[in-house]
């Protein structure tokens, strides 16, 4: 199943009303603009481990998935098919958990709504025309403008840490 099939399949659940159009394509998901209920959101899905362009996924799961089941830890463990599923179903729950803190503690992270099978829905950002807003890597700045940013990023940094959270991969596409 494609990725915009995957998401027609939740149109035809009722979960979204429509696919408008794919924003954005990275390492680990696709980003397109839906609608729900008569407003725009993203929807991030989640690429399949065997389609993903990066593949040292340990780093990004290792110690994110406790269970008190020992037959799903063993599973994981041994990178069976159900264990590398349940890893997986961990990771996006994480990322769905640490948007969640992040954006109730006042970072300048997309509000997240909910995690539907391996779709995260959230909140689509939109500069002042109302077209989804663009990375703030497409931007020229100056050295004053460039300076703030720096300050404000720094602050927003600030804010994930006191939130108890850590965001190592911090590029320009996802500030």
């Amino acid at each position: 199943m494609g990725k915009t099939d995957e998401l027609e399949h939740l149109v035809g659940e009722g979960v979204i009303d429509a696919v408008h159009s794919r924003l954005m394509s990275g390492k680990e998901a696709t980003v397109y603009v839906v609608e729900r209920a008569g407003h725009l959101g993203a929807a991030k899905v989640y690429r399949a481990r065997d389609d993903r362009t990066f593949k040292k996924v340990a780093s990004y799961v290792e110690g994110r998935n406790q269970t008190r089941n020992s037959r799903d830890r063993r599973a994981m463990s041994n990178k069976s098919a159900y264990g590398r599923g349940l890893l997986e179903e961990g990771w996006q729950d994480m990322e769905f958990r640490a948007l969640r803190i992040a954006f109730d503690a006042g970072v300048r992270v997309p509000e997240p709504f909910f995690l539907h099978e391996n779709v995260l829905f959230m909140e689509l950002v939109l500069d002042a025309g109302g077209a989804p807003a663009r990375r703030l890597a497409d931007f020229p700045y100056d050295p004053a403008q460039a300076q703030a940013l720096h300050l404000e990023i720094f602050l927003q940094v600030k804010r994930l840490l006191e939130a108890g959270l850590v965001h190592a991969d911090l590029w320009p596409t996802t500030c």
